[in-house]
């Protein structure tokens, strides 16, 4: 799978990524028949038989204790929610070359947070999970996904296929894993930006890179990076050059 779809790129192919996967699905259903779909019942209709929200128990903000358990797992899932958009978002404005090589700020990141945020408020209304950027919209891009437009064409497609669960169920993940591979590949490309001759950079970056797949977690990644990069600027003295640097240019002004 990953030569198919490598091969297919490589060559310059339109949509390769998908003529991969629908390649694959049909070799794997054509070689294990028990995994083969039954078409009979590919269409389904989505059950609303409960709803969440009919749980809710806003008098938990009247309990002290029951309120002292909420605010340490909002303040969770608002923090990995943060990171992890961050992450990406970056990661995908780097890949389409919007973000500036000289400061560290994505155009038009704002509404990326804002539309996951009510996304996921919404998402809690019908026990859904968090909302967050997908980092596999990599493919998207390497397609040439660029405006508003293909996000809201993927909404649609991703409504639809509630209807058809069941066949979507039946593809196997071998027609999908070469996919999720060759989006890794891209990302990685971002490397080539670390200064790896700097030990510091070097490590963090290392550590962010290696602990996103090792805990499964993007967040996780971040953090690693992130104290490991705090503390290299209090040992190797940066943060003391820094702050001299800082009282000297102040007392030169107020001289």
């Amino acid at each position: 799978g990953v030569i198919l779809i490598g091969t297919l790129i490589q060559a310059g192919v339109t949509g390769g990524l998908l003529i991969g996967m629908i390649v694959l699905t049909i070799l794997v259903w054509t070689m294990n028949p028990s995994v083969r779909p039954d078409f009979d019942v590919a269409f389904s209709v989505p059950g609303i038989d409960t709803m969440p929200w009919q749980y809710f128990d806003f008098g938990a903000l009247r309990n002290g204790d029951r309120l002292c358990v909420m605010i340490p797992a909002i303040l969770s899932f608002h923090i990995a929610a943060v990171l992890d958009i961050s992450g990406v978002t970056f990661g995908l404005s780097t890949f389409i070359k919007e973000a500036s090589t000289d400061e560290v700020h994505v155009c038009n990141s704002t509404p990326s947070f804002v539309a996951s945020s009510i996304g996921t408020v919404i998402a809690s209304c019908t026990g859904s999970s968090p909302i967050i950027i997908a980092v596999e919209s990599t493919a998207g891009i390497r397609e040439g996904g660029r405006t508003g437009l293909t996000a809201v064409t993927v909404a649609i497609l991703f409504l639809s296929t509630t209807f058809f669960q069941p066949l979507l169920l039946m593809i196997p993940s071998a027609a999908t894993a070469p996919v999720l591979i060759f989006v890794g590949t891209m990302m990685m490309g971002g490397s080539k930006n670390i200064d790896w001759d700097c030990t510091s950079e070097a490590i963090s970056a290392f550590l962010t890179i290696i602990m996103m797949p090792f805990t499964y977690s993007i967040t996780n990644g971040i953090l690693f990076g992130l104290g490991s990069s705090a503390m290299f600027y209090i040992t190797t003295g940066e943060m003391y050059c820094n702050l001299k640097s800082y009282w000297k240019e102040k007392t030169d002004i107020l001289s």
